[in-house]
């Protein structure tokens, strides 16, 4: 039986923190959601990436991937919540 290959995608939004794990021998996905932690995202982020290890009980070895995106920009611009700037 092959090892299990996994590839981890995050999200970091306004709200949450969201996670989704692809077994890569399996096609499983596997989706987690907490809190994002906006003085410090990284602290959401290992929340999150600790459920999903402890969840799954994987070796770290095994984790081929990694994207991260965050919707943090995009809900500023959308909201005019960040600073007055322009594009030149």
């Amino acid at each position: 039986m092959r090892a299990s290959e996994y590839r981890l995608g995050i999200d970091v939004g306004g709200t949450f923190t969201d996670f989704v794990l692809l077994d890569k021998a399996t096609g499983e996905l596997i989706r987690e959601k907490c809190m994002t932690t906006p003085l410090d995202p990284t602290v959401g982020i290992l929340e999150g990436v600790e459920k999903l290890f402890s969840a799954r009980n994987f070796a770290p070895h095994e984790l081929k991937g990694i994207a991260h995106a965050t919707t943090l920009v995009t809900n500023t611009v959308i909201e005019r919540k960040g600073a007055e700037t322009a594009l030149l």
